[in-house]
């Protein structure tokens, strides 16, 4: 559903005062973010360099007293032995007069003056302390240390320390002052202001020296913390000390950060601003633009609900007066529509001229158009009409002149009807026939089909055994081969087992040849040895006889080998003769096999076709009783057709065509 002009009117100029506001609030808050960005970073870089002015302030001031009292002892000759007790009362003297001080003192390699009198313990080297070792190394200047327990009090401390020399410019001792750490924190705290912000220092090293949080100060044995604790700082550390950077604290907050040297030291001073602080700053701001937004929409809200209750009300009813036509109303009323403007006045003027001009012209059609459902298509319109009304009744006279010779046609086309009817269902009847007989012509087709189809897959299986029984037949013809194969290498192995132990018979028969001989010999030399030698020689009788034995057997046994061997040499040259047979068998057995599935593979593509012919049938059957229904589909459309034309007929005999 569209909304009313007001509505619209509302909402288009409510959008654009929001739009306005909400571009002027972001830009406004842009602004507002950039400037305390830039005042945040102003603030952070403002007390980094304040408080390192402050410093180094605190540095030369300590720095000159350092180096007036040791130019006091230079010029007065202090140093020397007989002045001792004038240089102690010096120190006790400037000691006093400064309160910060809580120890000063003059050391060389031997004596230690103190403004405590107090006394080294035993071991104690003063040579050996970083305040000594650093002001030794940096004779020209005062050299600050960093926090340490102090030997004399045992609390924590900074030391500065100063060469002495004398008026030939020799080095004679150190002049060193003990200062606490507290000072360093009293100037940190001078800049705790509430906003969260806060400073803390540290050395060369990365240490911290003094933080406003007590558990990064140093602790009670002299130990710092380190700034690995707070990695973020670390990166920050290597830009330049005048750039400002945004980074997470150890505290987990989020601060701008800068850092600066204090000249006359090694120490650095890091100012820190919270980012929360700008945030709410910020946020605060949004809300407040915010709530001068919701008023402005408000006021603005108001006036545009006046005006549209003055001007625009007055043409939403009469536009609401106007949209009765559109339900079919003619009679408009516009009496308690307000005049305010002249186009509300032009408005319900025009309004009340339509709603005569509708209301006369929808008379004269309504009187024609009920002639012509009369059946009297003689009547025409007579008013004048005005503007695009002249086109209805140009189309009122145009419909009654067209009905005329419509219907004087339909009659026309009511006899052929009946006539194209008649022979509609003639042919149709006919069509009903000749599609019934094809039907049961191919149904006839499908079952011889598939009675031949059954048969073709019935051979097409005992194709498919007879080729897995050429198959079978293959591979038991190609066991056999292996088998012949392996029998062939049996007897090769046979013949040369038979050659060797013919060989090794053949080496037999020529001991016992041997063995007969020896004992022949033995036999003659016991027949020399006359009755000492009858039993030998019965012994050689008895071994010539198993030596005659034996060259017989083996001569049989060498017969017998070379029967044998000739027969394997027959079985083998069988045996060669049974391989290449059972080639041949392999051979034919495999292109059988081949052929087998040549004509399996044949007869499945059969069958496929057959399949295909009688789902092709099937599908040929459906159509064709599908034509028959539509015969008789047919035959029922043109009877009710002519039906259809009888009644026409009937009721066209009721109108009077003129």
């Amino acid at each position: 559903m569209k909304k009313s002009l007001a509505k619209q009117i509302n909402l288009v100029f409510n959008c654009l005062i929001i739009g306005i506001l909400f571009i002027t609030t972001i830009t406004q808050v842009l602004s507002s973010g950039n400037l305390m960005l830039t005042d945040a970073k102003h603030i952070v870089s403002k007390n980094s360099i304040a408080a390192s002015s402050q410093f180094q302030s605190w540095v030369a001031e300590q720095s000159g007293k350092l180096r007036v009292l040791s130019q006091d002892i230079q010029y007065f000759s202090l140093y020397e032995e007989s002045n001792m007790t004038q240089l102690s009362e010096l120190i006790f003297l400037h000691a006093e007069a400064d309160k910060e001080i809580l120890m000063l003192y003059y050391s060389n390699d031997d004596n230690l003056l103190s403004s405590t009198n107090w006394i080294p313990p035993n071991g104690y080297e003063p040579e050996e302390t970083i305040w000594y070792k650093n002001a030794l190394a940096n004779p020209n200047q005062v050299y600050l240390t960093d926090p340490y327990v102090d030997a004399n009090t045992g609390t924590i401390v900074i030391t500065l320390s100063k060469t002495v020399v004398d008026k030939n410019n020799n080095f004679v001792g150190i002049i060193a002052v003990d200062m606490s750490v507290k000072i360093l924190q009293e100037i940190i705290t001078e800049f705790d202001n509430g906003d969260g912000t806060y400073l803390f220092i540290i050395n060369e090293h990365n240490q911290v020296i003094m933080h406003p949080d007590k558990k990064y100060q140093p602790q009670e044995d002299g130990t710092l913390t380190e700034l690995h604790d707070f990695p973020h700082y670390e990166k920050m550390l290597k830009l330049p000390s005048s750039e400002v950077s945004k980074l997470k604290a150890a505290s987990g907050i989020e601060v701008y950060s800068q850092w600066t040297d204090i000249e006359g030291s090694h120490w650095r001073v890091i100012s820190n601003y919270p980012t929360k602080s700008s945030h709410d700053a910020l946020i605060s701001d949004i809300i407040s633009s915010i709530l001068v937004c919701l008023g402005a929409i408000v006021i603005a809200s108001i006036i545009i609900m006046r005006f549209n209750k003055r001007y625009i009300k007055p043409i939403e009813e009469s536009v609401n007066a106007l949209s009765v036509v559109g339900n079919g109303q003619v009679d408009i009323q516009t009496n308690e529509i307000a005049k305010e403007t002249k186009e509300v006045s032009m408005l319900v003027e025009v309004t009340d001229n339509l709603s005569n001009i509708l209301h006369k012209y929808l008379g004269e059609i309504t009187s024609t158009l009920t002639a012509f459902s009369r059946g009297d298509f003689t009547t025409r319109p007579v008013q004048e009409y005005i503007g695009d009304f002249t086109s209805i009744k140009e189309a009122l006279i145009i419909i009654g002149d067209t009905l005329q010779i419509v219907f004087t046609e339909i009659m026309a086309s009511i006899q052929e009807i009946n006539e194209s009817s008649g022979h509609l269902a003639s042919s149709a009847m006919e069509l009903a026939k000749t599609s019934t007989s094809q039907s049961q012509l191919l149904d006839n087709f499908k079952n011889e089909t598939v009675k031949i189809t059954n048969e073709v897959i019935g051979s097409i299986d005992s194709i498919g055994e007879c080729y897995e029984i050429v198959k079978e037949m293959t591979e038991k013809a190609v066991n056999g081969k292996n088998i012949s194969d392996k029998m062939s290498q049996a007897m090769a192995h046979i013949i040369v087992s038979t050659q060797e132990i013919a060989t090794i018979v053949t080496s037999i028969d020529s001991i016992a040849t041997q063995t007969n001989l020896l004992a022949l010999n033995a036999s003659i030399e016991a027949a020399r040895a006359g009755e000492g030698g009858k039993g030998f020689a019965i012994v050689a009788m008895e071994i010539r006889n198993l030596s005659v034995q034996t060259s017989e057997i083996v001569k049989d046994i060498y017969s017998l080998l070379n029967l044998s061997l000739e027969n394997v040499k027959n079985g083998e040259q069988m045996v060669g003769l049974t391989t290449e047979a059972l080639n041949e068998i392999v051979v034919a057995s495999k292109k059988n096999a081949k052929i087998s599935e040549l004509i399996h593979q044949n007869a499945l593509d059969q069958k496929d076709s057959l399949e295909s012919v009688i789902r092709n049938t099937e599908r040929l059957a459906v159509e064709i009783s599908r034509n028959s229904d539509i015969s008789q589909e047919n035959v029922s459309i043109s009877e009710e057709l002519a039906a259809q034309a009888n009644a026409l007929q009937s009721h066209m005999d009721k109108f009077k065509i003129n």
